[in-house]
């Protein structure tokens, strides 16, 4: 038996972009934006590994018009002795527009009249766009608690949206 390096488990390179503009005279509007990007590691695709060691439901059998890489990562899955799921290692490489907030500072008055000095109003959403070439649901998708990604039957990250009201007395 020989073992093969495939690439390591975990991002080696993560960047994250932040950057926050003021907007008006008296800066009553604050625009911040974040993205991320993480890199350098290989993902097992567990659950299109499954589904084509179990059934015929995966792309690599039943799909017309299949990459020669999805009909090989099935053969070698179902079909040899010992098997390998080799073929679905794929790229962890991804963006991800991360979080994009406003925050809105409202007129004294507005303050004043539930008896605060200031206040403001923030609106945000998260995990608003993803650009990768790996086929899963979502490169970060974890479903074990260990060192290793596992990505068996797991859902993407989901978008959500936030509003606040902060009073400052």
């Amino acid at each position: 038996d020989t073992f093969s390096y495939y690439g390591y488990s975990q991002p080696r390179d993560v960047v994250s972009i932040q950057n926050g503009f003021d907007l008006f005279q008296r800066k009553q509007l604050r625009i911040n934006l974040m993205f991320d990007y993480k890199g350098g590691n290989s993902i097992l695709n567990q659950t299109a590994n499954i589904q084509c060691a179990q059934s015929n439901s995966c792309p690599g059998a039943s799909k017309m018009g299949a990459t020669l890489a999805q009909q090989a990562a099935n053969i070698a899955t179902r079909n040899s002795n010992p098997s390998s799921a080799v073929g679905f290692l794929e790229s962890g490489q991804f963006w991800r527009f991360r979080e994009l907030s406003a925050t809105l500072a409202l007129p004294k008055q507005w303050a004043s009249m539930l008896r605060a000095q200031d206040a403001s109003l923030s609106f945000a959403g998260r995990n608003l766009a993803l650009w990768t070439n790996y086929t899963g649901p979502d490169p970060e998708a974890n479903f074990a608690t260990g060192d290793v990604q596992s990505t068996y039957s797991t859902s993407a990250q989901r978008t959500y949206f936030s509003l606040k009201m902060a009073l400052h007395f």
